[in-house]
C-alpha cells in the first residue's frame, strides 16, 4: 500500500478555497484598522501611549503587508 503524503500550506489552496482566504484577510485587515485607530486616538492609553507608537506603525504594516499580498494573487 502506498500512502502520498501533500505538504499543505496556508496561501496555497483550490479556487473554492481562494473566495475564504480573501474573506479572512479582509477581515483580519479590517481588525487590524480598528486596533490601530483605537490605539491612534488614546484608547490604550495606561499600556501604549496615543498617536504614532510602535503599535500603530507595526498595524499600518501588517495592513499593507496584505493590501499588497491580495493585489498580487488578483494578478
Amino acid at each position: 500500500m502506498y500512502l502520498m503524503y501533500k505538504t499543505i500550506y496556508l496561501f496555497d489552496s483550490g479556487k473554492v478555497h481562494r473566495k475564504n482566504m480573501g474573506k479572512i484577510l479582509e477581515i483580519i485587515g479590517l481588525a487590524l484598522v480598528v486596533i490601530m485607530s483605537i490605539g491612534f486616538v488614546g484608547g490604550f492609553q495606561p499600556t501604549v501611549q496615543p498617536g504614532l507608537s510602535p503599535l500603530f506603525w507595526s498595524l499600518a504594516g501588517a495592513t499593507l503587508i496584505i493590501i499588497v499580498y491580495r493585489k498580487m494573487k488578483r494578478k
